[in-house]
This record gives C-alpha cells, structure tokens and sequence, in this order.
C-alpha cells in the first residue's frame, strides 16, 4: 500500500480523496511499521505475568507454547497465501479477455487480492518477529535449573504457588464456583507438594497459604 489505492474513488467524494492523500505518506509508514500482536512487554509482562506463571520454569514453557502457536499459524498462513496467488493468476488470465461488467467484478476480486496477500506478506513478518522474540525469551529464562523438554517436571511447584497466590481474592470473591476451585487446585497442590518432600521450594509463603487452608490436614 503505497499510492492511496484507486478503489477508494468509487467511494470517497473528491474532498475527501484530497484529505486521505494528504495523509498517505504517514498512512504508509504505519501501516509498514505496525505491531500486529505482542510487544516484549506485553510478551514478558502481561503474558508471562508472575501470578499466572510464577517460576522460570512456568514462564519458559509457556514462551514455547505461545512459539510454536505462531509457527504453525505462519504454516497455515502460507497455504492461505498459496491459494490467494492461484486465485489472483487466475483473475489476472480472465481480465485478459473480459469486457464490460464482468471485467469490472473481476478487477474489483483483483484488487481485494492484492490488498489480502500485501496484508499476508505483513502478517508473516509480525508472525516471525514474535516467534523469534519467544526464542529470546525462552533462552533468557534457561538458567539450567529446570527442565525444558518436560513440562511436568517442576510444573507442581510453579503450579501450587499461583493457585495458593490466588487465595485471598478467592476468599473475598463472591463467585463459590470459582472459589472452590481455586481452594480445591491449592489444597490439593500443597497436599502433593508435602507428599513428594518439596515444600521448602515453595519459599516463606508457604506457611501463610497452609495458614490459610489450617484444618484440612495438610
């Protein structure tokens, strides 16, 4: 999108073409420029937030799952994108010998695939960017501390720690439903934590949270 796109002109009185226009060169730059999905703060801080994904282990495997989303999105994407060059080659052959209305239904499905695979080739950048920022991500978090092929491997403790963090808003909520969940996921997460002997990993809250739990046994 460069010039202001012609089909613009069966809609817009000339006024307002003269606006548009005058407008074209910053229209361009922030079209090119656009952040389509994540910055790395909102990658790292509202993503990866400390409530929801408390350890580096918890972050880590998260950064890999929201990774390989994009990946497999920029492979259905270059299908789409596939299928949009077949159609456009397709119109651009028929324009070749159409006339009259149908020339003009086909010049308008032309220029409609133009602007959809400009937005694709976009989209494909914006989706490489983010994988690549996940891949930052990932190999900031890998102190050599967890594991990074097993999810399960020390997903209990990053686990007990958000759901015993979530208790006190689960106890002043007045949703049971969501209440009891919470309570049920932290109970039961501490209770497993004693079994396998790793509650000192949980750090000095966790006197707190049992606190929080006292007469359920734990």
């Amino acid at each position: 999108m460069q010039p202001l796109p012609s089909c613009l002109s069966a809609l817009l009185s000339e006024k307002q073409i003269e606006e548009l226009a005058g407008q074209i060169d910053q229209i361009n730059a922030d079209w090119s420029s656009q952040t389509i999905w994540r910055t790395w703060t909102e990658a790292n801080c509202s993503v990866l937030n400390d409530l929801k994904f408390p350890t580096s282990a918890a972050k880590y495997h998260q950064a890999k799952k929201e990774k390989l989303v994009f990946f497999e999105q920029l492979l259905m994407l270059s299908f789409i994108f596939r299928e949009a060059q077949i159609d456009l080659a397709e119109v651009l052959e028929k324009l070749e010998k159409a006339i009259g209305h149908k020339r003009e239904r086909l010049e308008v499905k032309r220029d409609r695939l133009q602007f959809s695979i400009e937005g694709m080739q976009l989209q494909a950048k914006e989706r490489i960017r983010e994988i690549s920022m996940w891949s930052t991500i990932m190999q900031s978090l890998d102190d050599g501390t967890f594991d990074t092929v097993d999810k399960d491997t020390d997903e209990l403790l990053g686990l007990t720690i958000r759901y015993c963090r979530e208790l006190p808003a689960a106890q002043r909520s007045k949703d049971a439903a969501a209440s009891i969940n919470i309570v049920g996921q932290a109970y039961t997460l501490l209770k497993e934590c004693t079994r396998r002997g790793v509650d000192d990993q949980l750090g000095p809250e966790s006197r707190k949270w049992q606190k929080m739990l006292k007469g359920d046994g734990l």
